[in-house]
């Protein structure tokens, strides 16, 4: 250990090998944040829909079913982003009137008006999985969503990609997952 540190004692630097270093280090710290932002996606979350999605998207969501079962002000809403194609809404009416079997109704909305997908989905997961996750893949602009859902297998859950083909998001395929 002595020898270690008698070696390191006697190298010298000159003030520019020191900036130089820095310098180095720092532009490599800076890099690999860099890369660590661009490859980050961001977890969606349901917020209010009231001052979190365009008021006249919440009267077409609401509108396809009879609006005396809805609580205007408890609906939720998931911005999913796009790539220069402008954002879609998830909206969850957070009423058990309708939900059946498969689970409850989810319209999903173009910031534009257009109903890109009508899902119906379980919301009722094991612990630590996701309704709805956005995908690393994007398809005409708009990235693919994966939906979990419970199976019939025991310890067992589905993930369902949907991807945006043609004006709507279809189902692309699907995976089973231990959990």
């Amino acid at each position: 250990m002595q020898l270690i540190l008698k070696f390191y004692s006697g190298l010298k630097f000159s003030k520019y090998q020191v900036i130089a270093a820095v310098v180095f280090v720092l532009f490599c710290i800076l890099i690999s944040f860099k890369l660590n932002l661009t490859n980050h996606i961001p977890l969606p979350t349901w917020k209010n829909a009231q001052g979190n999605a365009p008021q006249f998207l919440i009267k077409n969501a609401v509108s396809f079913t009879d609006t005396s079962i809805i609580d205007e002000k408890s609906i939720l809403v998931m911005q999913i982003p796009s790539s220069g194609s402008g954002k879609v809404y998830i909206f969850d009416f957070r009423s058990s009137q309708l939900c059946g079997t498969g689970g409850c109704v989810y319209p999903m909305y173009h910031e534009r008006g257009k109903l890109l997908l009508l899902l119906i989905a379980n919301p009722n997961l094991p612990p630590k999985e996701d309704l709805i996750k956005i995908s690393d893949t994007v398809n005409q602009g708009f990235p693919c969503l994966v939906i979990t859902q419970n199976t019939t297998i025991y310890n067992m859950v589905s993930h369902i990609q949907y991807c945006y083909e043609s004006g709507k998001y279809a189902r692309f395929n699907e995976s089973l997952t231990s959990i």
